[in-house]
């Protein structure tokens, strides 16, 4: 039977495990990323902004007012 000692190394080890499996995914997210965006063009970069809410256009749903109303704030002082 296990003690109340073992119970807590073993929640230690379970935390670690998960804490070690976020952490390698945020690094890999974040060089992957950063290895993607490096390789693309100055107007891609641009999309890239703008991404989600043509996701969203090209699935026929409404992205939010605010979150176009952001960007289309940015295109006026851009043009």
């Amino acid at each position: 039977m296990l003690d109340s000692g073992s119970k807590m190394e073993m929640f230690q080890l379970i935390f670690g495990i998960i804490l070690l499996i976020a952490v390698k995914y945020l690094v890999f997210q974040f060089i992957y990323d950063r290895n993607r965006r490096s390789k693309l063009s100055k107007e891609e970069l641009e999309f890239d902004k703008i991404r989600s809410i043509y996701n969203q256009l090209k699935k026929n749903k409404t992205p939010k007012l605010t979150r176009v109303m952001k960007y289309a704030n940015i295109c006026t002082f851009i043009n």
